[in-house]
């Protein structure tokens, strides 16, 4: 008896060396997602696999099954364009292409595609400083490492339309992978954005609601010259006056058109009232009646 299960467990171990395979048992289909994000957005570029673990030394056909309406073919992966209609679960299964053996169906992998590109969050410090001072600017989004790079962008005026377009600041022009920026002085002031991107499909998240650093020295600034009170007693009540005075900008909330902020009207409509196709560098999103004081 002893030497008959010798027999056995020798001639399954040479079977192995020779042969170079392991049981069909041990052979495992598993469908993954690539990129693994921990979340994915409509319009964003994805491959689902099936791999089958334990099978390098063997070639494949595969089979596929999902609860969408989608017609799968039988390769080993396919790239999709993700829209919600793509949610669902997917399954697959390999055969060797020597007829002698299958895989069992794969767990079910659940895709769950995003319909709302999301929205990063954008905070500046200080958001009130003195001529000069450098200013910090964070782009806050959910997994912010999960492959995205952070476009930061400033309002410029074009005066001849009396408008202005959104500009990308220094050194943003590919991205950049932290999620803070500094503008270093003078700085004066302005309205910043952010968004962020990733992937090779260029998928970009919607804008960041715009946030405002104002300066003291308001009238070396051309787009924000206004007609101040001329009685100040020093630098922090002028600072206190031109804050009160464009307090209701810094309001949250979307849609929103502020006027009459100063003595002069200065409308500044959202960025999200315009597409988020357009180029950055070429949309006008707030209009400005022209000041009749001169530049200091």
């Amino acid at each position: 008896m002893r030497n008959t299960l010798l027999c056995v467990l020798g001639s399954l171990l040479l079977n192995r060396l020779l042969c170079g395979r392991t049981p069909a048992a041990a052979k495992e289909a598993v469908v993954t997602r690539h990129p693994n994000w921990p979340k994915i957005y409509r319009e964003e570029r994805i491959t689902l696999r099936c791999e089958i673990k334990n099978g390098e030394n063997s070639k494949w056909e595969y089979e596929w099954k999902t609860t969408t309406s989608m017609k799968l073919s039988n390769n080993d992966q396919f790239m999709i364009t993700a829209y919600v209609f793509h949610n669902g679960y997917y399954k697959c299964r390999g055969r060797d292409i020597s007829g002698q053996f299958k895989t069992k169906w794969s767990d079910a992998f659940k895709l769950t595609v995003y319909a709302n590109k999301p929205r990063p969050v954008l905070t500046v410090s200080p958001s009130w400083l003195s001529p000069g001072a450098s200013v910090t600017l964070n782009c806050k989004i959910e997994h912010p490492s999960a492959g995205w790079r952070f476009y930061w962008y400033k309002s410029v005026p074009k005066p001849a339309e009396r408008n202005y377009r959104v500009v990308r600041l220094p050194g943003s022009t590919n991205g950049t992978e932290e999620d803070s920026y500094i503008i270093h002085g003078p700085t004066y002031t302005a309205r910043y954005q952010c968004r962020v991107r990733r992937g090779h499909s260029v998928f970009y998240s919607h804008y960041s609601e715009s946030e405002f650093v104002w300066s003291k020295d308001l009238l070396r600034f051309p787009s924000f010259r206004a007609s101040l009170p001329q009685a100040q007693s020093s630098d922090q009540d002028q600072a206190v006056n031109q804050e009160q005075q464009y307090s209701s900008l810094l309001t949250d909330g979307r849609d929103k058109e502020y006027s009459d902020v100063v003595s002069h009207s200065i409308q500044l409509k959202r960025l999200d009232k315009r597409s988020e196709h357009d180029d950055p560098e070429e949309r006008s999103d707030c209009n400005v009646n022209p000041l009749s004081t001169t530049e200091s």
